[in-house]
């Protein structure tokens, strides 16, 4: 069974394995750590203080991004064509046909365990639109 960890601690334990210290990857370990230091609640979101002493940037994506923000904000797009894209209502939207594509991308585990979390928050929150 893969358990899904809230996304700040997948970037946590990304970051961890990324700067060599593999103890700490563990994301169990890590969703404790960050909970006891304050850092994230036992939901996954960031804390007060966490967003006061710039831990966390932010964990809201703004309406009327520009391209490049959007994909700060989902890096998981960068290496798909910007024309799969739409900006409506302020927010980058996909054709139903690109939206069933991810699901069944996902569904057939071709993404890292962040960029699932990255899609699995986008998805979640978007409308699709007919093109």
């Amino acid at each position: 069974m893969d358990i899904i960890y809230p996304v700040l601690v997948e970037q946590a334990a990304a970051h961890a394995i990324q700067d060599g210290l593999p103890t700490v990857a563990d994301k169990a370990a890590m969703f404790k750590i960050m909970v006891e230091d304050g850092i994230i609640d036992a939901n996954g979101q960031p804390t007060p203080m966490a967003i006061d002493k710039g831990y966390v940037t932010s964990t809201y994506e703004h309406e009327n991004l520009s391209w490049e923000e959007f994909i700060d904000y989902y890096p998981v797009f960068k290496n798909y064509d910007p024309t799969y894209f739409e900006q409506i209502n302020g927010f980058w939207e996909i054709p139903l046909t690109f939206r069933q594509q991810l699901i069944s991308d996902l569904n057939h585990d071709r993404f890292t365990g962040i960029e699932k979390l990255q899609l699995q928050e986008y998805l979640s929150e978007r409308s699709t639109y007919e093109n």
